[in-house]
């Protein structure tokens, strides 16, 4: 399985859960892509290239795992793309008591690091949910 992990790292508590997302993926044998570390711009850097890159991982991957704290554009930009690509979208909302309705159509919901760490690791779905926000 091929994961592009997606979501911002631009406050502390963005970041704090994208690495727990980056660090999960990193303990199975998924290949995966995640922009924060492998396609960081640099001052100077090429932004299309970047782009660029992202789409071509995006349209590579078979699941996109999105941390969704902060509800960053560039991550929902890159969910509602997968998704039109026909990928499994998985949102790691922790501390999101219902899922809002276009994630809990669109994708899988995990609303906490064990149901994360189940469907990622173990392959264990979290319960669906009806309730949406």
């Amino acid at each position: 399985m091929r994961i592009y992990i997606a979501g911002g790292w631009f406050s502390e508590e963005q970041l704090k859960h994208l690495v727990e997302v980056e660090d999960l993926v990193k303990q199975t044998n998924h290949k995966h892509f995640a922009p924060r570390t492998m396609n960081l711009g640099q001052d100077g850097c090429d932004w299309s290239f970047i782009f660029d890159e992202n789409i071509k991982h995006l349209e590579d991957c078979d699941m996109v795992v999105a941390s969704t704290v902060g509800k960053d554009m560039g991550t929902i930009w890159e969910c509602g793309y997968g998704y039109a690509k026909g990928k499994t979208i998985v949102y790691y909302t922790p501390g999101i008591a219902r899922p809002n309705l276009m994630l809990g159509m669109s994708g899988i919901v995990c609303k906490t690091y064990e149901e994360l760490k189940n469907l990622i690791v173990n392959g264990i779905y979290p319960n669906e949910l009806k309730d949406f926000e």
